[in-house]
């Protein structure tokens, strides 16, 4: 449930349909939960990763917010690609 909720916050924030003043306080609400849940292995943990490294980053000063955007599209497309099984399983 904490996977859906974040893959349909962040979805819409690289899309640019969902400002970063709008993002971030929901984004923490639901990090906080992730972190809180004590499951580092979840889907929802994983997603929490793909977006928590950036966004520190461009809080400080170190990414635009367009970097951000583009690091979080990426991740989030390697995250959620679909794996083919080796021909040695």
């Amino acid at each position: 449930m904490l996977d859906q909720q974040i893959q349909e916050l962040l979805e819409p924030y690289i899309a640019g349909r969902v400002s970063l003043a709008d993002f971030s306080p929901r984004f923490a609400s639901l990090y906080f939960a992730v972190r809180q849940s004590g499951n580092s292995r979840s889907l929802a943990s994983q997603l929490c990763n793909v977006a928590i490294g950036p966004l520190a980053e461009h809080s400080g000063g170190h990414r635009s917010e367009d970097s951000l955007r583009d690091s979080i599209r990426q991740s989030l497309r390697e995250l959620t690609r679909p794996t083919v099984p080796s021909a040695t399983q």
